[in-house]
């Protein structure tokens, strides 16, 4: 039986966890750079942001199928579902949803970090030939990038609290079957 304050520490991380990820798909979508020439650039442009997109979108599914169960865990004390199946979908799907993260969270960055050392030297060379004006342009989507990085953190954040439910669901999963089988 799992205490008072595991129940809680649950339903905070689950409803944290879909906040995270709902600001992560905001500011993702939202990423736009619009040049002078009336072209501009999204975050639909670059697959890997749209990887991020799928992570978070699917990560809050994930989070609002859980938290109804975690608020009737913490209201009456008892699983809605009595039986195993719940214990394992928790346990199977906290590691799976984390794994995912953790991935969105290492293209993320890693694609961005690129991008931006690529796209600084770029920058550079154009101050340097004089093209100020065309720096400047370049310098929009300096901005871009730093959107992705913040977008990404946030699913950090979120791959950190499922990183803990996930502990939590094992811990738990253990002392069920230890009821069962002890």
């Amino acid at each position: 039986m799992a205490t008072r304050a595991v129940r809680f520490a649950t339903i905070l991380l689950r409803i944290l966890t879909f906040i995270l990820l709902a600001i992560s798909v905001i500011i993702l979508v939202t990423d736009k750079v619009k040049f002078s020439d009336k072209s501009e650039v999204t975050f639909k442009d670059i697959k890997a942001y749209r990887y991020l997109l799928s992570a978070s979108v699917i990560g809050c599914a994930y989070s609002l199928i859980q938290i109804p169960f975690a608020v009737y865990w913490v209201s009456t004390s008892k699983r809605l579902i009595r039986n195993i199946c719940l214990p394992y979908f928790d346990f199977y799907g906290d590691k799976i949803i984390a794994l995912f993260l953790a991935s969105a969270v290492g293209v993320g960055f890693g694609v961005t970090v690129e991008l931006k050392k690529l796209l600084d030297g770029f920058i550079d060379s154009l101050r340097f030939l004089g093209e100020d004006q065309f720096a400047s342009e370049a310098s929009k989507l300096d901005k871009f990038f730093d959107k992705g990085n913040v977008s990404t953190g946030f699913i950090l954040l979120a791959f950190i609290c499922m990183a803990i439910l996930s502990i939590l669901s094992s811990i738990g999963l253990a002392r069920r079957m230890g009821a069962l089988f002890g």
